[in-house]
């Protein structure tokens, strides 16, 4: 049988923006896989927070859950409106305000707004900052690459025509139904799986503290720039060449390839920071009350710290 009949009949089975209606109850595919995002991630981050002793961290969990949502949600939007006013235009004109809630949103935008919005919380919760975040970021790649299937689902978001073996042809309403394009939904999806075990690996061994969101922003940057490269949803073009139609690569760097720099220049310069910083590791069996969590957290720290000046007097005494 023709794999290339077998891979477009299953398209045309899974691409569906709505999952299940139940008379007025509508189950759309992105939302769903949002949701299952959030079911997973939510998990992980409570259990290596645990591993490294941030106790308070997981009871403040749906404090830090919410004003993540809510921040990511608004800079995502914003990053949305003011990127692509022309899509922000006829968004607004096909269906007003209600409608430009529903649609229209910039991951890395909302990233932008989420990780400050973070380190404020988490300052007012007297939570070791860095510690936390590292902790946090592991939900990252899990609600993305899920967010990715959904788009998928709803036939958004698509890559540029190919003829190339991994080619998938989109049902209508879709501006490139019938043509075979990138599917860059599966590529960048397939990508924060890579990102989300590199990190755990990382999580597992010694490292210093903002590490783990340092990686993450380099690593996201990385797939993000090559994944914007065969899209084809006519993303705004910022530095040279102009808008491309649906279907076409774009000539210049869209807003998505600046982003994606942006966060190649930022997670860089943090890695290098951090470097000053001690070192932590997973210490299994801590166990804190409400009041010792940063005291358990500050311990792994002070072991890396206390490690790194043995060896450095280990290297004096050898002069």
């Amino acid at each position: 049988m023709d794999l290339v009949l077998v891979r477009q009949y299953a398209v045309e089975k899974l691409v569906a923006p709505e999952l299940l209606r139940l008379g007025s109850l509508v189950v759309h595919g992105y939302g769903a896989m949002i949701a299952l995002g959030i079911a997973i991630s939510f998990p992980v981050v409570l259990h290596f927070a645990a591993r490294f002793g941030l106790t308070r961290l997981n009871d403040r969990i749906l404090t830090v859950f919410f004003v993540t949502t809510v921040s990511a949600y608004l800079g995502g939007k914003l990053g949305f409106v003011l990127g692509d006013p022309h899509a922000t235009q006829f968004i607004l004109e096909r269906g007003g305000l209600h409608r430009l809630a529903q649609e229209g949103f910039v991951f890395q935008a909302a990233m932008i707004v989420t990780i400050p919005a973070l380190l404020l919380t988490l300052r007012q919760l007297r939570l070791p900052v860095l510690a936390s975040l590292d902790r946090i970021i592991l939900a990252a790649p899990i609600l993305h690459g899920f967010g990715r299937v959904g788009c998928f689902l709803a036939g958004c978001c698509y890559g540029a025509f190919t003829d190339g073996p991994f080619g998938v042809e989109f049902p209508p309403p879709c501006p490139v139904a019938g043509a075979a394009v990138h599917p860059t939904q599966l590529y960048e999806a397939i990508g924060e799986l890579v990102i989300f075990g590199i990190l755990v690996l990382r999580t597992r061994r010694p490292h210093h503290v903002g590490a783990i969101l340092g990686t993450w922003i380099v690593a996201y940057g990385i797939l993000r720039f090559l994944t914007e490269s065969v899209r084809g949803d006519g993303n705004p073009v910022w530095i040279g060449g102009s808008s491309s139609g649906p279907g076409e690569a774009a000539s210049g760097l869209t807003h998505g390839h600046v982003y994606a720099l942006l966060f190649l220049v930022v997670g860089g310069l943090l890695l290098v920071a951090i470097r000053r910083l001690p070192t932590i590791s997973p210490r299994p069996g801590i166990q804190s009350g409400p009041d010792q969590d940063r005291r358990a957290a500050d311990r792994s720290v002070q072991v890396g710290r206390h490690s790194k000046q043995r060896r450095g007097v280990e290297e004096k005494a050898k002069e």
